[in-house]
């Protein structure tokens, strides 16, 4: 079965187009956590550790993830065959 050229029809439309839906951004939440991610300021560097212990002492803080904890290992390349192209030889070491 194939759903290309033809329309599908969404289910959700027509709540929200009467008013009767709910929107994620009209729920609200007693309390709610929000996440802010950092990414490197410096690109195709390799980060060897992050010190967290001072951001996890500010009151309020819940938790601070960072990619050591979840152990998924590095992020994988948007383009593969681009990665040897990436490789530059060490000027020191």
């Amino acid at each position: 079965m194939t759903l290309r050229g033809t329309s599908t029809r969404r289910r959700e439309d027509a709540p929200l187009l009467r008013g009767e839906g709910t929107f994620v951004a009209d729920i609200k939440f007693d309390n709610p956590a929000y996440v802010h991610y950092l990414t490197s300021t410096m690109a195709h560097a390799k980060v060897l550790s992050i010190e967290t212990s001072a951001a996890r002492s500010i009151p309020g803080i819940v938790d601070i993830i960072t990619n050591a904890d979840l152990d998924i290992g590095p992020y994988p390349s948007a383009n593969p065959l681009f990665d040897e192209a990436m490789i530059r030889p060490l000027l020191a070491d």
